[in-house]
């Protein structure tokens, strides 16, 4: 007779975590989405909702949010930042019941790191989600900023004016390095803000 006992978790999330992680790495690389999920191994769906986020409902009710991933989650950081797989191995040690001295010498972080990323990252209830707090983490160093373009009035009106005119993100790009070759903002054919790609975000 089968019992009805729900098994306990245990670590079966890690593997799905890397799956997470080698996606957004593969996208980072260029790779489509459907050529991306072929080749992590996850279905249509399984992608969309990494990809968009999702809800968890029961009997109707939201009981869980789960973000979308960003690239900042797996994108290369500096040695002095925690990676994830530290915030995983301070999470295990953490349950284990250690002090945060001695996670920091098994870790090889100063106790500091250790308390201030359990106090950043941690949850309210005491609670430390290591994915949780690495993509806490990574959304914390997005630090959003203006676009260049929108901080050069007579560069905006130019963009402003022409991609009305319906001319495409290369004819505008080359356009404006032409009648701003002084502007930093698009005097460099390798600026940022006149290339096609950005130009088509304002679109």
């Amino acid at each position: 007779m089968l019992s009805s006992r729900r098994v306990a978790k245990g670590p079966g999330r890690r593997p799905q975590s890397a799956k997470r992680a080698l996606f957004m790495q593969l996208l980072a690389r260029g790779w489509t989405s459907a050529a991306a999920r072929r080749e992590v191994g996850i279905s249509r769906s399984g992608a969309a909702n990494w990809r968009r986020g999702y809800k968890v409902y029961r009997d109707g009710v939201v009981i869980k949010v789960v973000p979308p991933l960003d690239p900042l989650t797996v994108a290369p950081i500096s040695p002095r930042f925690l990676s994830q797989h530290e915030r995983i191995e301070i999470a295990d040690l953490r349950r284990a019941g250690l002090s945060v001295r001695a996670i920091a010498a098994k870790v090889g972080r100063s106790p500091s790191t250790v308390s201030r990323e359990l106090a950043r990252n941690g949850r309210a209830d005491g609670q430390y989600r290591p994915f949780e707090a690495h993509h806490r983490a990574a959304m914390r160093r997005r630090r959003p900023r203006p676009a260049r373009w929108s901080t050069t009035p007579a560069l905006k009106e130019f963009l402003i004016e022409h991609l009305r005119q319906r001319w495409s993100p290369q004819q505008i790009a080359r356009e404006a390095r032409l009648l701003f070759p002084d502007d930093p903002c698009c005097g460099c054919a390798r600026s940022r803000s006149t290339r096609p790609s950005t130009l088509r975000a304002v679109l």
